[in-house]
């Protein structure tokens, strides 16, 4: 993290969320709004990743697009009231699972009481009567387990990213996928 931009108090706020730090909490730290506006001025020494949530400009630069992906789904975890999983695009972000690139980037939530699916400010709600029995904790976040996580992909963005999702978490997290012989007798 390039502590240069930042006091050592919101430094230490932003360590555990990977770099990334709330208006809040930079006001916190000692910084006005005058100072916060300066900074995240368009080539600035901060990067607003979405409102209220900012990182460091040259990390945020330095980081991959799939990188990025990630830090904005922090992000809207991070300023979502209501209880949610991560899940979806993020949830497959957070273990790593590959997806085949959806059409448009949003970040994914799954929240009971959400009455069908909705799109909000990037953020993709998606209905949760339940929350599903699997639940993993990435990076402290609550999420959907890898399973419940490849099965969703597939119902959001059909056939072809299912099969890219449930056969990496077959092979890779269930260790349970079959030799490539053994279906062919």
């Amino acid at each position: 993290m390039d502590h240069l931009h930042l006091h050592p108090a919101l430094a230490a706020a932003a360590e555990p969320h990977e770099g990334l730090f709330l208006r809040s909490e930079a006001m916190l730290a000692g910084y006005s709004p005058d100072e916060i506006r300066s900074l995240t001025r368009t080539g600035g020494p901060w990067t607003v990743v979405r409102r209220g949530v900012y990182a460091c400009s040259d990390r945020w630069l330095d980081a991959d697009p799939d990188l990025r992906a990630w830090w904005r789904d922090r992000a809207a975890h991070r300023t979502m009231v209501p209880g949610h999983l991560l899940s979806h695009d993020s949830a497959a972000r957070g273990h790593a699972i590959p997806m085949v690139r959806p059409r448009t980037e949003l970040s994914h939530i799954t929240r009971r009481g959400v009455g069908g699916s909705r799109t909000r400010y990037g953020v993709k709600h998606h209905l949760g009567r339940e929350l599903p029995a699997d639940v993993s904790m990435i990076s402290g976040i609550p999420a959907t387990g890898p399973a419940r996580t490849a099965l969703d992909l597939g119902r959001e963005h059909g056939f072809q990213a299912g099969v890219v999702a449930v056969d990496h978490v077959c092979e890779v997290v269930c260790r349970c996928a079959p030799s490539s012989t053994s279906w062919r007798g």
